[in-house]
């Protein structure tokens, strides 16, 4: 499978390669989905069919609801991003429905003759196959609260439709209709209307899924933001939260050993005993720790993230433990590291102490690597493994640990990036490529890992 899941990916996993569904649709469209070259007439089959497209999109949603059982962490945010990429498209099948556009595509009649002449229309065609089955639709992500994630959503139906648009004002038969300001002016609404189908279907798989509540940001109603604060202390709502949608087992052996070395931190004081005057009292870790506000935003080339101006760009939020959830929960944590950055002694190594109590270990397996107490020439493997050493004190390879994690998620925190830099000498971009790298070869191997 591919990094990110299209239409024709999802249908694959979660109807079987062979199975009658990814049957069903290939001859509905004529050999649109898994063919490189759509005929015209084929792809007018598939507008004509968009009730037959709504009915097979609630058909595969109702089996991913009935087989939610017994899937890892990892298979399940799997599967969950296949019915995202699902609810995507119909969604827009679905706004075609409602939106009822003023033209008739089945009145259209193409002979033999006049499709030897259609050769653009069929390229276009073919760049509508691909924009609605082999394009995935932007993914929840926690740089991509609710609000941001339905922006990205309008402009992607906004696209789409430019697609289709483009496609049908080729067409002689259609050419004129499609032209018309009330055609012109329904499909202007049709990107809306596809966000808000696509936030009702969303919404559904979350009575099942607790975590795509998150994605939505339906949790933020369940409570009042000070009261969301409170229960917040110690990061104490990551672990209950999970704990609700755990798939995984109570681990034992080695993973055992590195959960009860973590969750060991949330008791002890913040500070020594020794620092402390007579008559107070030291809290200790997991009563006193307060989340702190943040920025976050997903990196592309033209980001500046040493930049504290680029930074003073994005939103401040207050909403840690639910974007961690987020993160752990939909696609993108197994595919590329999160990265903290703050100022000296602005708490990053503490939210890694918190952060691996309190990830459940029944559906992760956290190793905390403190990068100032390993070898820092060594690379991220051999790292893992010495503080998997330290932290238990016993010797084991980090594949058969991985392998050992059953329905568990691996999770690799680092702490200490900026002094690794600092000792080493190696450039930022380099060690970062170098984690990212790990994480894709693990996930090639069939062991995908978050890495933070």
């Amino acid at each position: 499978m591919p990094d990110t899941l299209s239409y024709a990916d999802a249908v694959r996993l979660l109807g079987g390669e062979k199975s009658k569904v990814v049957d069903w649709f290939d001859k509905l469209t004529g050999g649109v989905l898994l063919a490189a070259s759509v005929p015209v007439p084929a792809l007018l089959g598939v507008f004509d069919a968009k009730a037959e497209f709504v009915r097979l999109g609630h058909e595969l949603m109702r089996g991913v609801s009935e087989k939610r059982s017994g899937l890892s962490r990892y298979g399940r945010t799997q599967r969950l991003e296949a019915a995202h990429a699902v609810i995507a498209v119909t969604a827009f099948f679905e706004a075609l429905q409602e939106t009822d556009l003023p033209i008739d595509v089945r009145a259209l009649r193409i002979t033999k003759i006049e499709q030897a002449t259609l050769a653009g229309a069929t390229r276009y065609g073919a760049h509508v196959a691909d924009a609605l089955f082999r394009t995935a639709a932007p993914l929840p992500g926690p740089h991509l609260p609710y609000p941001a994630l339905r922006v990205a959503l309008v402009r992607y139906y906004e696209w789409l439709v430019g697609r289709v648009d483009h496609f049908l004002a080729g067409l002689a038969g259609l050419a004129e209709s499609i032209r018309r300001p009330d055609t012109q002016d329904v499909l202007m609404r049709l990107p809306a209307v596809a966000a808000d189908r696509h936030r009702e279907l969303l919404t559904r798989l979350a009575v099942d899924f607790s975590e795509v509540s998150f994605w939505l940001g339906l949790d933020e109603h369940e409570a009042t933001r000070e009261e969301v604060r409170r229960l917040a202390l110690g990061l104490t709502d990551l672990r209950q939260s999970l704990t609700k949608i755990s798939t995984g087992r109570i681990p034992d052996g080695v993973r055992s050993g590195l959960a009860a070395r973590y969750e060991a931190e949330l008791r002890r004081p913040v500070i020594s005993s020794g620092d402390v005057p007579t008559g107070l009292t030291v809290p200790r870790l997991g009563e006193a720790y307060v989340p702190p506000r943040f920025r976050i935003a997903e990196l592309d080339p033209l980001a500046r993230p040493g930049d504290e101006a680029w930074w003073a760009d994005q939103p401040v939020r207050d909403d840690l433990w639910q974007s961690i959830v987020v993160h752990l929960t939909a696609p993108g944590g197994t595919r590329s590291p999160l990265l903290v950055l703050g100022q000296p002694g602005s708490g990053k190594s503490v939210l890694t102490r918190v952060v691996a109590a309190q990830l459940p270990a029944a559906d992760f397996l956290v190793v905390r690597v403190v990068l100032r107490e390993v070898y820092a020439a060594g690379d991220l493997q051999d790292q893992i493994e010495q503080a998997i050493r330290d932290d238990t004190g016993e010797r084991l390879d980090w594949p058969a640990l991985a392998r050992m994690a059953g329905d568990a998620l691996p999770v690799v925190l680092l702490d200490g990036f900026d002094e690794l830099l600092q000792a080493t000498g190696v450039s930022q971009t380099d060690y970062l490529r170098r984690v990212a790298a790990f994480q894709h070869r693990e996930a090639d191997q069939g062991r995908p890992v978050a890495v933070g």
